[in-house]
């Protein structure tokens, strides 16, 4: 890649998804990509945090897919990783927006919980359903090395320090060509690796990981639950309006400086492909 590229992987498909963030997203002109868990939507989930965060409406989604900033993509029918479960959840998003296919390239999935170890994605390439899958998004990437930044990692929730954040999610930034596997045309599956951002963590960490992908000319994908009003965070996946809105003013700078471009994760699929060149004032 000739430039950095950054994308929001929003989970679950909550309410303040559209409430919250999409404002804000759409003040500074920014894309994102929402991962849909489509029995939630449904309000038939029972476990935590389903029953305790309202879903966003069919109608919501229907708003959002409209928007060509956005995108949606599956977080499965339930809230896990089978592969007919990920595949249901696809075809039902599909249902309800109307078209065959959520993005014209194909269909995202963005997994559940810590898979930077094992999936099934061998399964989804040319799965007998028919249903084109472009891209897994992981949660992180296992590291290397493993023991020292693994230990990094569970430190930097504990203890925030940016040079410490750069060190030990430097893994998870991806280069054009990256993540390839088996398969060919709309059979192809790419893995894309996304840096959960929990505990409240400090906006000088998450800007020395921008920093990073910009200096390296890499992809930089964040993984995010709920963004709720400032002195209203109640657990660790939640992040605070405000500290959101402040994220997002600095990387529309950075995009503002040419320094990199904020899009969708079928996009920076499609970049590390090599098929989708943007230029930097789309």
């Amino acid at each position: 890649m000739k430039r950095a590229y950054f994308g929001f992987s929003f989970d679950d498909g909550r309410m303040d998804h559209f409430t919250m963030a999409y404002p804000v997203l759409q003040r500074y002109g920014l894309s994102a990509t929402f991962n849909v868990t489509a029995s939630y939507i449904e309000q038939r989930q029972t476990e935590w945090p389903f029953t305790e965060v309202p879903p966003m409406t069919i109608d919501m989604l229907r708003q959002l897919h409209g928007d060509p900033r956005m995108e949606i993509a599956s977080h499965g029918y339930w809230h896990h990783n089978a592969t007919d479960n990920l595949l249901d959840g696809i075809e039902k998003l599909c249902e309800w927006l109307g078209t065959d296919r959520l993005h014209p390239a194909g269909n995202g999935i963005a997994l559940t919980g810590n898979t930077c170890f094992a999936t099934d994605e061998e399964r989804l390439i040319g799965n007998d359903r028919g249903i084109s899958v472009r891209y897994i998004r992981h949660s992180i990437r296992r590291p290397s090395p493993f023991w020292l930044k693994t230990i990094s990692r569970k430190i930097n929730r504990i203890v925030p320090s940016p040079s410490l954040c750069r060190y030990a999610f430097s893994d998870c930034l991806m280069h054009e060509g990256d993540g390839a596997r088996p398969g060919t045309g709309d059979a192809a599956i790419r893995r894309l690796y996304s840096i959960p951002i929990v505990g409240n963590k400090p906006l000088a960490d998450m800007k020395a990981l921008i920093e990073k992908a910009i200096a390296d000319q890499a992809a930089c994908i964040f993984m995010l639950h709920s963004i709720v009003a400032d002195g209203h965070r109640h657990d660790a996946y939640e992040m605070e309006l405000g500290r959101f809105q402040r994220l997002c003013d600095f990387l529309a700078q950075c995009q503002k400086e040419s320094l990199l471009k904020v899009d969708t994760c079928m996009a920076i699929c499609q970049i590390m492909d090599g098929c989708r060149k943007i230029p930097m004032d789309d």
